[in-house]
């Protein structure tokens, strides 16, 4: 059976078995780096690698006391901050099982998880510290309550804690997962898993002592823990926290920072770049053709230049956003559109795409640096390997994986686990893809996504979609098959949320002041038409249905599939499903 092409390694891996092994390493080799940072009222606030390592152990002898032992879980809640690292590092030092939960979650979701899990102390911020608290209340095994934010001062009268007897094979972390199926299950992931893939990060990507790290994406997601957290730890490098998810701060601080790796979801790349160009088309005619002339000039450079053509050119484009000393923008949590990695690299973006998921720590492969193709998700990481299970005629089967990063099963989930591993040992990915001839690995969709015509074809709603968002007047899309009520045949049907700000810019350009629902759906069609004729007909929209507001998402910004099962459903602000008002009209292909 073929596999996927493994990166090549630029140096030799770290030594660490555990995340103790890596934060006291780090803590040795390089004390007086910053290792976090993060702006106040009074300015930014910075932690060296000595001064985080006597937070952790204060912490870690904190939980001792109030009587934490090795194998228990301790939840941490709250968002993005120095805190939450000092938070999960303790829990590890003092030899317990980190609980990440989003601090995004309701009450009634904190309480699931929180009882699930035994979770017997939590780390939380102070506005979900009385949730968190009731819920402790209720639950037999839960000892107290902490706010995060006091961490920092622990070591100001707590001595520090020795770390406890851990393993390689103990158990981390517990991560509950947030899935577009809506099922959630705790994914069981031990410290192998996690240095197994910080070691593959760390020996095929170029990032080391003071390297700025820019963090956007929450914490309590694998991705963000493991690459932008335990990754960037590993190597001394610095982490910046946001200030906040603000446009304007974030452009504030990345032109006061200048980091030069950020990690990113695909919905936030395809902001970027759909403001971008609305700025371009408001742009006098004189200055929007010197930009043409820029690109083309980029383009015709990059024939001499291997490819630097547009790093030069649109050095000012990427100033103006504080982009300029940016490395690596690592794109994961989901799929990225050619098109939009196509604009990136136009511009002199240095774009990565990683491929995995939670059970797998989370990397499997990325887009090598030396040799990028963005169109694929790349090659996989040293020590995993990476096959098409039972492929088709076109080569299209489910994506598997094998390693020491795949986790060890779901928590109390016999039955879920045993779904997901081949007799082999292999793990079921859920995700359907191919391996080009090259050695790339390509995801066309999900497994339970997947429309089948009634001749027997395959159509991934993921590839529509990604034609769909390409349009400046369509923010968000769905695209999924019902039986249309009239013919009673099966047709692609495509829920589309309006990007409002262009298509209200467009009726201003014409002329219209306050154009009406039919005006808007006639507008969207009209895009709906023009792109389908890009499509192969079998996969072509034969109906829209217009939403007044952004779909329901999980915390990698990706919609809740198993919300809109039933044509006409859509969910409103309070979550519950309701009929929506316009059903839309069959289009014509």
């Amino acid at each position: 059976m073929k596999e996927v092409n493994h990166l090549k390694t630029v140096r030799e891996p770290l030594n660490i078995k555990t995340t103790l092994d890596l934060i006291n390493d780090s803590a040795e080799n390089h004390p007086n780096i910053i290792a976090m940072e993060v702006r106040e009222e009074t300015g930014w606030k910075s932690i060296d690698y000595k001064t985080l390592l006597h937070h952790i152990k204060a912490t870690a002898t904190y939980l001792k006391r109030m009587g934490i032992k090795k194998g228990d879980k301790v939840g941490i809640i709250s968002s993005n901050k120095p805190e939450w690292g000092i938070a999960y590092l303790s829990i590890h030092w003092a030899g317990g099982i980190a609980v990440p939960i989003d601090a995004k979650m309701t009450y009634s979701e904190i309480n699931h998880i929180i009882k699930n899990a035994e979770v017997k102390v939590a780390f939380s911020s102070r506005n979900k510290f009385d949730d968190v608290k009731q819920v402790g209340n209720d639950s037999p095994n839960f000892i107290e309550c902490v706010p995060i934010e006091t961490l920092t001062s622990l070591r100001n009268h707590i001595p520090e804690s020795g770390p406890a007897d851990v393993r390689e094979d103990d158990i981390a972390t517990l991560l509950y997962t947030s899935g577009t199926t809506g099922s959630s299950k705790g994914v069981v992931l031990t410290h192998k898993n996690l240095c197994s893939n910080v070691n593959g990060l760390y020996q095929t990507i170029d990032f080391g002592e003071s390297t700025k790290f820019y963090h956007i994406l929450p914490l309590h997601h694998i991705f963000a823990s493991t690459v932008g957290l335990l990754g960037a730890l590993s190597a001394g490098s610095t982490i910046i926290f946001a200030t906040s998810l603000k446009s304007s701060h974030i452009k504030e601080d990345m032109k006061e920072k200048k980091p030069e790796i950020m990690l990113v979801v695909p919905l936030i790349l395809e902001k970027y770049v759909k403001a971008i160009n609305r700025e371009i088309s408001h742009l006098s005619i004189g200055k929007k053709g010197a930009f043409v002339v820029l690109k083309g000039l980029a383009n015709l450079f990059n024939l001499f230049r291997k490819g630097t053509g547009a790093s030069i050119f649109f050095k000012s484009l990427r100033e103006e956003i504080g982009f300029d000393k940016m490395r690596f923008l690592v794109s994961g949590g989901a799929s990225l559109p050619p098109w939009i990695s196509s604009y990136l690299e136009r511009w002199g973006f240095p774009i990565i795409q990683g491929y995995g998921l939670s059970e797998t720590s989370p990397v499997l492969s990325t887009v090598p640096p030396y040799k990028p193709k963005n169109t694929s998700v790349g090659f996989a990481l040293p020590g995993i390997k990476i096959k098409i299970y039972n492929p088709g005629e076109d080569g299209i089967g489910e994506i598997i994986a094998k390693g020491d990063n795949v986790m060890q099963g779901y928590y109390k989930n016999e039955d879920a686990t045993r779904k997901v591993f081949t007799e082999d040992g292999w793990f079921l990915t859920g995700d359907m893809g191919y391996i080009d001839n090259a050695g790339y690995l390509h995801i066309t969709g999900r497994r339970k996504s997947v429309m089948v015509t009634k001749g027997g074809k395959n159509i991934y709603p993921e590839e529509i979609e990604e034609r769909l968002l390409s349009s400046p007047l369509i923010s968000e899309v769905l695209v999924t098959m019902k039986k249309n009520p009239k013919t009673e045949q099966d047709e692609v049907v495509a829920i589309i949320f309006p990007d409002y700000t262009a298509i209200d810019e467009y009726f201003t350009d014409k002329g219209v002041e306050n154009p009406n629902e039919d005006a808007v759906y006639k507008l969207v069609s009209e895009e709906v038409k023009r792109i389908n004729k890009e499509i192969t007909k079998f996969k072509r929209v034969r109906r829209v249905i217009l939403r007044e507001e952004e779909f329901p998402k999980t915390t990698t910004q990706k919609i809740k599939r198993y919300l809109f099962e039933e044509m006409g459903v859509e969910i409103n602000g309070n979550g519950k499903p309701r009929l929506i008002k316009k059903k839309g009209s069959g289009i014509d292909n």
